[in-house]
């Protein structure tokens, strides 16, 4: 069987495109590391504090949050941990939205998944029901 005909073409222009998001995001994040730089000694020179001090206090935090993103795909997922606030994410559970009476809910797409509204537990997915306010 042929290959489709733009099919290499389409493939070239992804990798292309995503190889100048990538660029652009390394720029990005050396200008965002020379603005922290330059914060850090304002802040050090206006307080009289030590700048080494500072900057290997807030910076490595910073080198070690940009490490650890580099590493991955960039790419964020909702995600949850069994806990009543949806910021606390670990777990690879996604989550789906809908729109209830002009309230966004997100839920657990799943039987007795929990259904969350501004970070907070609020309700159950039940038989494809949504139990809002009875959370068992």
């Amino acid at each position: 069987m042929r290959k489709l005909k733009y099919s290499n073409k389409f493939k070239k222009e992804t990798n292309a495109f995503a190889e100048l998001i990538n660029m652009f995001v390394t720029k990005m994040n050396k200008e965002y590391a020379t603005n922290m730089n330059k914060l850090i000694e304002m802040i050090a020179r206006g307080e009289n504090l030590d700048v080494k001090r500072l900057k290997d206090k807030y910076l490595a935090q910073f080198k070690a949050h940009q490490d650890d993103m580099n590493q991955g795909d960039n790419v964020e997922s909702i995600t949850e941990e069994n806990t009543n606030d949806v910021n606390d994410i670990n777990d690879d559970v996604y989550l789906d939205k809908i729109t209830i009476n002009n309230i966004d809910y997100w839920y657990e797409n799943k039987d007795n998944g929990k259904i969350y509204c501004n970070n907070v537990l609020v309700g159950i997915y039940k038989n494809n029901d949504f139990l809002i306010n009875n959370t068992e």
